[in-house]
Protein backbone atom coordinates (compact mmCIF):
# COMPACT_ATOMS: atom_id res chain seq x y z
CA UNK A 1 0.00 0.00 0.00
CA UNK A 2 2.72 2.40 0.71
CA UNK A 3 4.07 1.82 -3.04
CA UNK A 4 0.47 3.12 -4.25
CA UNK A 5 0.51 5.82 -1.54
CA UNK A 6 4.01 7.26 -3.29
CA UNK A 7 2.91 6.68 -6.65
CA UNK A 8 -0.18 8.70 -6.07
CA UNK A 9 1.85 11.70 -4.28
CA UNK A 10 4.23 11.69 -7.56
CA UNK A 11 1.44 11.74 -10.10
CA UNK A 12 -0.11 14.87 -8.02
CA UNK A 13 3.26 16.30 -7.66
CA UNK A 14 3.61 16.07 -11.49
CA UNK A 15 -0.20 17.08 -12.43
CA UNK A 16 0.37 19.69 -10.38
CA UNK A 17 4.00 21.01 -11.86
CA UNK A 18 2.56 20.51 -15.83
CA UNK A 19 -0.71 22.91 -14.43
CA UNK A 20 1.99 25.36 -13.17
CA UNK A 21 4.25 25.29 -16.28
CA UNK A 22 0.40 25.79 -18.23
CA UNK A 23 -0.37 28.50 -16.43
CA UNK A 24 3.04 30.51 -16.51
CA UNK A 25 2.77 29.70 -20.60
CA UNK A 26 -0.54 30.96 -20.31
Amino acid sequence: MELVRKGIDQLRREGLANAQKKVDNA
